[in-house]
């Protein structure tokens, strides 16, 4: 069987139909696809990128394609032959036809260089949650200590207290959903935590050490530690990463006060006031939305869509996801409403043979 035995036909509801023809001259066969979750194999490794299910319209039977990791495609009906190793000898006609089918599919999505294959729905919530933990804090919540101190001057870097930590896990997670314990290690400062949240039912642990600040108070410094650890711990999931990579500032130091004799700023986007977590929640969420009901017409490929507003709207985010939060939705939903029209208008619109 060649790309050309299968085709990509209106069904009677509308619906994208393949139409995969017979070996031996009979009756084409009619199969709905559909985007399929990814399994693990026995092993409890995820091999699959994605799955794609055929199902006849005549009831008759339902095959499950998939693609591994390193490009090998599989289907579960018994056409494929073998020969002496288990090496394939011949590949089914469901295999064939699901990789033109891919290949229509790239062929329908305008205004992208790549298509993705069909996301993990878990994958989908841990790139939500990632998401919404990186958003840079409330410039007000931003503080600044000296790192180093040379004379009148000092090194000023940001941070951020534990608290503010707490309750950005809170408000993305929920206060059931993340734990954290520590340990203090054998030198007897050093403290270890280990940060666990839960995403998609399974629970993710990052752990990192802090020490203790120079405070006179011995229970201050030895709380210290336990927060630094925490903090430190939390950057692992994404929390205040980007305050890392801000320029350091050397600033003129008041010895006397022990501060800062001008006020440290915050450069740039980090700035601004910080979106609220909800609309980063929920441009991104409309985005994904909008994207699933193209893939439930047949018109793109699972990923397409949030491939393409990226893309295009790019420049303005810096291609870094903590700034879907300063992005309008209505210029989003612009964009993907036009992204709708462009794919509709480049789909077959009456059955017939597509192009090869």
């Amino acid at each position: 069987m060649s790309d050309k035995d299968a085709i990509l036909v209106l069904g009677s509801n509308g619906t994208a139909l393949l139409r995969l023809e017979q070996a031996g001259g009979g009756p084409p066969l009619d199969y709905a696809p559909s985007v399929l979750p990814v399994r693990a194999d026995a092993d409890g490794v995820t091999r699959e990128r994605w799955a794609v299910g055929l199902a006849r319209l005549d009831g008759a039977a339902t095959y499950r394609v998939s693609r591994t990791g390193n490009g090998r495609m599989r289907c579960d009906c018994p056409d494929t032959t073998y020969g002496r190793a288990k090496r394939e000898l011949r590949m089914c006609k469901h295999r064939v036809a699901v990789r033109h089918l891919m290949q229509l599919c790239e062929r329908m999505t305008p205004m992208t260089e790549t298509t993705a294959p069909p996301t993990n729905p878990r994958d989908d919530e841990a790139a939500r949650i990632a998401l919404a933990l990186a958003q840079p804090f409330d410039p007000a919540e931003v503080k600044f200590k000296p790192q180093t101190i040379s004379g009148s001057r000092a090194l000023a870097v940001p941070y951020v207290d534990a608290r503010v930590i707490q309750d950005r896990l809170d408000d993305v997670l929920g206060v059931m959903n993340w734990q954290d314990s520590y340990e203090t290690l054998s030198d007897g400062v050093t403290v270890l935590c280990r940060l666990r949240v839960r995403v998609g039912g399974e629970w993710v642990t990052k752990e990192d050490v802090g020490g203790p600040s120079e405070q006179p108070d011995e229970g201050d410094r030895r709380k210290a530690a336990f927060s630094d650890a925490l903090k430190r711990a939390a950057v692992k999931f994404g929390l205040g990463r980007y305050l890392y990579r801000m320029r350091p500032q050397w600033l003129d130091w008041d010895a006397q006060k022990r501060q800062f004799a001008t006020r440290p700023v915050l450069p740039g986007a980090a700035a601004a006031p910080a979106a609220p977590l909800q609309k980063v929640r929920t441009v991104l969420e409309r985005v994904l939305a909008f994207q699933q009901k193209l893939v439930a017409e047949a018109l793109i490929i699972d990923g397409a869509l949030l491939t393409h507003v990226v893309s295009k709207l790019g420049p303005q985010i810096g291609h870094d996801p903590r700034w879907w939060g300063q992005l309008e939705a209505e210029r989003v939903e612009a964009e993907c409403r036009a992204f709708a029209q462009a794919a509709r208008g480049a789909a077959p619109q009456t059955p017939g043979r597509a192009a090869s």
